[in-house]
């Protein structure tokens, strides 16, 4: 019976211990996954982040505002988000990016990819550095297999997620230039991986977990030897140092999650321990259940898609499955450094983003499982190289089931990029698989609601769109949710019915009177009621709270250009196309206060402006 040395030793596999081979194939399977994401548009996070963020659309010259900003701020839509988040590497990106191509969706698609083969790329050369006794082809299986993994559709497809995507290239790289000397102390490689470990937390905090898995490895490898395990850790301590200076003096003391809304983190509903433990088991649940079984996937994993009064038994079933096959490879792989380090990975994963020691603002979405994926990964190739469940008459089985697996895995990941092109085609394929999300049905509704208000002859999305918005309300009855609310009462706006639309506002005036989304919502109402001085006394709460609301700005211009004060209306017009120039309404309203004061120069601009933005 020949062992593992006698099949590596095979011709077949002997082709594969060129590096650059193996990049290659790599190369070329990473961009065959993700080509058909060229010919997407922007949709979901995208906006906030890209489209709507105002230091991105300013190009170069906005990079120094991002970096003496929250990765919300630049939002021109934003209202008062409560968390403080510090990622300046991946907005300079997509500021450079706008210097260089304007909003080209399919140049940042482009480079998405391009810096999906990179990452790609380092981690193989990464685990070459970390284990240098496998075999370049059992490196390319874990590559190949986390390169195809369908959870990364989230972050590949959809372009706000850059953050998780460069957090794991710098960490990836930081790592590799950490080991690169492991005999001895390089200072040059010590200084290029401490500014690599800035850039990976600058980029996505989640790269931390990359960050810890790896170096717990080093110090169990080398127990013996707390010399050489002190140094290996000055470099990513000193990084992580150097970060929570830089965020702090740009935060000005704001906490990372200074209000968590149990909107988006459903463990936040449980009313007593024992709730809270169970919804937190079920999370971690379904947190395997997507790792190893990625059959089904959803952009939105909020209440009541995850309730803690009713977790699937499925989901505990799978959490102790899974757990007790971890603690089955903990032993019979206690000596397997490759089994190991995908074992680290996950527990660093779930201590950091499993809600047991942190809390965070959304309980459990694909694009946080870039990292943890990859031990799925490597424990599955550990099992195909394991002698003991492998020999010369299994390995074409084995091969096979990796093979299997591999095209299980890209076949997945290719069908599920098209719901990402835009939020139409994103909204209308989850609203069956997250039909007990209260957010993704809000948004449905609301796509619907945009579809009739673009077509007002088909009746049947109004109708369509306030029962899908009825229906996040109802999966919420334990909590007010303003959002709701509003939304439901601005489809009510869209078809007249201003009645209705009057008594979901008043229930939200009883929790909330200054809430700028509301008053944004009054503002309508008191329009389309024809009582001006009460829009514009909603307005100035908009204003109070979040000043460059453009909705605001453009309501003001067209109360005061319905009143015949053009000036006034062009001012105000004006500050709403400066904060988002891209807004056809903004375009139709200044083209027409511009007419009504005699300026048909002006007037023309912004009349070709929108027919440009209506091609």
């Amino acid at each position: 019976m020949s062992t593992l040395s006698d099949i590596a030793a095979h011709p077949f596999f002997n082709r594969f211990s060129n590096t650059y081979l193996c990049l290659g194939i790599l190369a070329v399977f990473c961009f065959v996954l993700y080509a058909n994401t060229l010919t997407h548009q922007y949709a979901f996070d995208d906006f906030p982040f890209i489209v709507n963020n105002e230091f991105v659309q300013d190009g170069i010259s906005g990079i120094p505002k991002i970096l003496t900003s929250s990765y919300w701020d630049g939002n021109t839509k934003a209202n008062n988000v409560p968390y403080f988040s510090y990622r300046p590497i991946p907005a300079i990106s997509f500021a450079l990016e706008t210097s260089l191509f304007g909003n080209s969706a399919f140049a940042r698609h482009l480079i998405q990819i391009l810096l999906y083969i990179a990452a790609c790329s380092i981690l193989f050369l990464l685990i070459q550095q970390l284990f240098p006794n496998l075999g370049n082809h059992w490196i390319l299986a874990i590559c190949l297999l986390f390169a195809a993994h369908p959870l990364h559709t989230e972050i590949v497809a959809n372009l706000k997620n850059r953050d998780e995507l460069l957090g794991f290239l710098w960490a990836s790289l930081a790592l590799f230039f950490l080991f690169s000397k492991s005999q001895k102390t390089s200072i040059l490689y010590d200084g290029l991986a401490c500014v690599c470990f800035v850039l990976a937390l600058l980029s996505k905090e989640t790269a931390s977990i990359l960050i810890g898995a790896t170096l717990l490895l080093f110090v169990i490898q080398n127990g013996q030897k707390l010399k050489s395990s002190i140094v290996k850790c000055i470099p990513p301590i000193f990084a992580l140092g150097i970060w929570a200076l830089l965020r702090h003096l740009v935060s000005g003391g704001r906490s990372i999650v200074s209000e968590v809304n149990a909107f988006d983190n459903p463990i936040l509903f449980a009313s007593n321990a024992q709730e809270s433990m169970t919804a937190t088991v079920g999370v971690l649940g379904k947190m395997q259940q997507l790792l190893w079984f990625p059959y089904s996937l959803q952009y939105e994993y909020g209440f009541a898609e995850i309730d803690p009064n009713a977790i699937p038994s499925a989901w505990l079933i799978v959490f102790v499955i899974s757990h007790l096959f971890l603690l089955l490879m903990t032993w019979f792989f206690r000596k397997n450094k490759l089994a190991i380090w995908g074992l680290l990975i996950y527990l660093v994963s779930i201590l950091l983003m499993g809600n047991i020691v942190f809390t965070f603002p959304v309980a459990l979405a694909e694009r946080f499982l870039l990292i943890p994926s990859l031990y799925v990964c490597l424990l599955l190739v550990v099992l195909l190289q394991s002698e003991r469940l492998l020999s010369i008459n299994k390995s074409v089985v084995s091969w096979g089931i990796l093979g299997i697996v591999l095209c299980l895995f890209s076949i997945k990941t290719i069908s599920r990029n098209p719901a990402w092109k835009n939020n139409a085609s994103l909204f209308k394929s989850d609203i069956i698989t997250a039909s007990k999300s209260v957010r993704a049905n809000q948004h449905y509704g609301n796509l619907l609601m945009q579809e009739y208000k673009r077509n007002t002859k088909d009746k049947s999305k109004s109708q369509k769109g306030i029962q899908y918005l009825k229906k996040a309300i109802e999966l919420q009855p334990q909590k007010l949710v303003l959002q709701n609310h509003i939304a439901l009462a601005e489809a009510y706006l869209s078809i007249d019915d201003i009645d209705s639309a009057k008594d979901q506002l008043n229930i939200c005036l009883k929790y909330d009177k200054e809430d700028p989304q509301l008053m944004l919502a009054l503002a309508q109402v008191y329009i389309k009621q024809n009582e001006p001085n009460k829009a514009l006394g909603a307005l100035v709460k908009v204003w109070d709270k979040s000043p460059n609301n453009y909705q605001a700005y453009m309501y003001a211009g067209f109360i005061y250009g319905s009143n015949g004060e053009t000036d006034k209306a062009i001012e105000f017009l004006q500050k709403a196309y400066d904060l988002n120039p891209n807004s056809k309404d903004v375009c139709r309203y200044l083209a027409k206060a511009y007419q009504d004061n005699g300026n048909a120069k002006e007037a023309a601009k912004y009349n070709e402006k929108l027919r440009r933005l209506q091609r």
